[in-house]
């Protein structure tokens, strides 16, 4: 039966929570029920790595956060939990046999490595992406039963792990039957392994109050909290709130509660935004749940929260968002430590994350980290760490022409040199846009994914005067289509960092020129980070069965300066 005094009940967690690191590895003379080694604090979110697509298998999984410098980084800042969102229905021999495949089982070992390694617990996070459509419900539940078990039985000897049933249980058989559904779930677990902590949720929209009282010791209960969503997804067009610039806490003289969104709910939500756009209500939304799991003798756990970064890509809104994200985090972490309340953030990188650079896969840890929100999370600033300098909007100092540097005409110029892969390019007089000759870049039907046309900077050279990269372009050829082909301006340093632009190509006969924003590349990383970047790069992603000659021509950088 569950104890529900609170003193027994903060004891039982201790035991499965308190780390254990001053005893020896398990032989095979301890007990199966020894304590498994690992606390669970504060921490964040590994997206993008087990979450392969629907067409993806286990071979696909990317190892790039997966390694040895990312635990440590993580080691580093204070944390102690990394959860891992898993896309299992892409990991099975097929639909009707559930048996996880030897390549899983390879990445998922070298992930628990790492976390006994570095003392991480790692959530092995069942992240189903379209979970209803992918398992209907007639064979959900034997899904479900037939992987934990597995993973059950590969882990139960482990330490530095948990396990989370199902993320975001969504769909209405599901809102419906969740309950009952992971009661289940939980005990085809607790068939093979009763040491480890399990993580339940409520299915979306729903408490934990509506979940049956189970009877386990070993549960953490989860939460996932965007509140209040009109000001965490602020800027982002998935959620109709691409057009919104809110503070935090509310600001009735900064904050415009009538700007156009998407729907009635977005509309609601953000005419309530003075009630709830407060350090009260988002502690509200903890204290709901905080009490009921109490009750069950249990601990909270914050699986997912975050505010997204997008509005940090408005030059002039920059600064006070930040200061307002900031203000938010902290609000939240402050208080869940206060309560006993673990977290993961959403995420550690990508569009939720701590760094500037959030799109690219090469993030420096330091140079791109966002200094402000670590310090707000009350994690531990790398040595190194310097946060971006605030990017005000330029002064109006009188009027400006724009001055050219040429890399290329009729050649290229100032030391600058030309590279590509996986495409042909030569000089060529058969067309011009200034001067007589240009380049051409051959795309054939060669099997190849991308192709790659560089421009490679002079070294110990500095191109944050500027303010946009520019090129003329043409096609001529008409089986190829030139919507295909999209332009990414990277910039590679010798770190692997990256900064990237994108446009597409037009598609159109004859000349046309592209304007490429170096601010829209800055807004990214830093405009520090241009004394690192040495290429720029035209990148065409996709399969083709056309070919395409293209023709690019006067291809400059230029940055405005005082008129005469």
């Amino acid at each position: 039966m569950k104890i529900r005094h609170s003193i027994l009940a903060a004891a039982l967690m201790l035991l499965s929570l308190v780390s254990c690191r001053k005893d020896p590895v398990a032989g095979p003379e301890e007990p199966a029920d020894r304590p498994v080694k690992g606390t669970m604090n504060r921490g964040f979110n590994l997206s993008g790595c087990f979450e392969v697509g629907t067409t993806g298998t286990a071979e696909n999984i990317w190892m790039g956060h997966i390694d040895d410098k990312t635990f440590s980084f993580i080691k580093s800042l204070g944390c102690d939990v990394v959860r891992v969102p898993m896309q299992f229905g892409q990991f099975i021999t097929s639909k009707t046999d559930f048996t996880l495949t030897q390549a899983y089982w390879d990445r998922l070992d070298t992930l628990l490595d790492l976390g006994e390694k570095y003392e991480i617990t790692v959530i092995i996070d069942n992240h189903q992406w379209k979970y209803c459509e992918m398992f209907p419900t007639d064979h959900a539940l034997s899904f479900l039963q037939s992987i934990w078990r597995q993973v059950a039985e590969h882990c139960k000897d482990r330490d530095y792990c948990v396990y989370e049933i199902l993320n975001e249980p969504d769909g209405t058989w599901w809102r419906n039957h969740w309950g009952e559904t992971q009661e289940l779930v939980l005990k085809a677990i607790r068939e093979i392994d009763t040491r480890h902590d399990v993580i339940v949720t409520p299915a979306p929209y729903g408490t934990i109050a509506q979940l049956p009282d189970y009877d386990d010791d070993h549960l953490i209960y989860t939460i996932h909290t965007y509140e209040p969503f009109v000001f965490t997804h602020q800027g982002a067009e998935f959620s109709g709130l691409q057009n919104v610039k809110l503070h935090f806490p509310y600001d009735p003289e900064k904050d415009d509660l009538t700007v156009a969104v998407s729907s009635s709910s977005n509309r609601e939500a953000l005419q309530n935004y003075a009630n709830t756009g407060t350090e009260e209500y988002i502690r509200s939304v903890i204290d709901k749940e905080l009490a009921e799991v109490e009750r069950r003798g249990a601990r909270l756990y914050v699986g997912e929260f975050g505010v997204a970064c997008y509005n940090l890509d408005d030059k002039a809104f920059r600064k006070e968002f930040k200061e307002s994200r900031n203000r938010w985090h902290k609000c939240m972490v402050d208080y869940m430590k206060e309560k006993n309340v673990a977290w993961t953030l959403w995420t550690f990188a990508l569009d939720f994350g701590i760094f500037y650079n959030y799109w690219s896969a090469y993030i420096d840890y330091v140079a791109d980290l966002n200094v402000g929100l670590v310090q707000a999370l009350g994690l531990n600033v790398p040595a190194g760490a310097v946060d971006e300098p605030d990017v005000d909007p330029t002064p109006d100092d009188g009027p400006k022409v724009e001055q050219n540097w040429m890399i290329f005409t009729d050649s290229m110029q100032d030391n600058w040199q030309i590279g590509g892969t996986d495409g042909k390019y030569s000089i060529s007089e058969a067309f011009a846009s200034e001067g007589s000759k240009s380049i051409e870049w051959v795309l054939d039907n060669s099997g190849s994914w991308q192709r790659v046309l560089t421009f490679e900077l002079p070294s110990n050279m500095d191109i944050s005067a500027y303010s946009k990269f520019c090129f003329d372009i043409r096609y001529e050829d008409s089986t190829f289509d030139p919507t295909w082909v999209t332009f990414q301006n990277r910039m590679y340093g010798s770190d692997n960092s990256e900064m990237f632009f994108t446009t597409a190509a037009p598609e159109e006969d004859g000349w046309h020129t592209v304007e490429m924003p170096l601010e829209d590349f800055r807004s990214q990383s830093g405009s520090d980070q241009w004394k690192k970047f040495k290429t720029f790069c035209f990148h065409t992603t996709g399969w083709n069965t056309g070919t395409a000659k293209v023709y690019i021509d006067n291809v400059r950088l230029v940055k405005m300066v005082p008129a005469e």
